[in-house]
């Protein structure tokens, strides 16, 4: 009789000056490079916030929260956060979804380390993070925006719980005109 497998812990961190190395090292892996945005501006904003946002960001007017999710302790996933506000320049498929009495938190997520890809640990962690920043967040939805182009990140998506409810083209940023679509997690 074989033993059962024992599960994973996912822990998650925000991230600071000790993971940057790691970081640039998982941003220039080729599997992120094809679905992260790897330009200069997003790169100094993670800079930016690993030294406590000391100075202004372009990016997005700095308003990401960056985590490193670990898995049994391995670091091993980039994870952002961002609320979405009725007054932020959102995509009109963002705004008719929007909560209207709780709030909507975007998304993004990746396994930087290439030694864990294909090994379960997306869905799984995803959620994991999920649950674990509902304990500190007031949250009504999570919006996440695979491109089309990626449908392994939209079926990660969906097994961690999220809902395609339409498609777009975003009109700004490095995915520009590059059709996304938009899911959602309610809560």
């Amino acid at each position: 009789m074989s033993t059962p497998a024992k599960p994973h812990i996912y822990t998650f961190w925000l991230l600071d000056t000790t993971h940057l190395g790691l970081v640039t090292t998982w941003l220039d892996a080729p599997h992120m490079r094809e679905t992260w945005d790897n330009s200069p501006a997003h790169r100094e904003d993670i800079r930016c916030f690993a030294h406590g946002r000391k100075e202004p960001s372009s990016y997005f007017g700095g308003i990401f929260t960056y985590w490193i999710g670990h898995a049994d302790g391995t670091p091993h996933a980039l994870i952002l956060t961002a609320p979405v506000k009725h007054d932020d320049d959102l995509p009109p498929l963002w705004k008719a979804n929007l909560q209207e009495d709780t709030p909507t938190f975007s998304i993004d997520f990746g396994i930087g380390e290439a030694s864990l890809l294909g090994q379960g640990h997306a869905a799984p962690t995803l959620t994991a993070f999920m649950d674990f920043f509902v304990a500190q967040h007031t949250v009504g939805a999570f919006f996440i925006d695979p491109s089309m182009r990626n449908p392994k990140a939209s079926h990660v998506y969906g097994k961690a719980g999220f809902e395609v409810v339409g498609t777009f083209l975003p009109e700004k940023g490095a995915f520009l005109g590059d059709e996304t679509h938009l899911m959602i997690k309610r809560l």
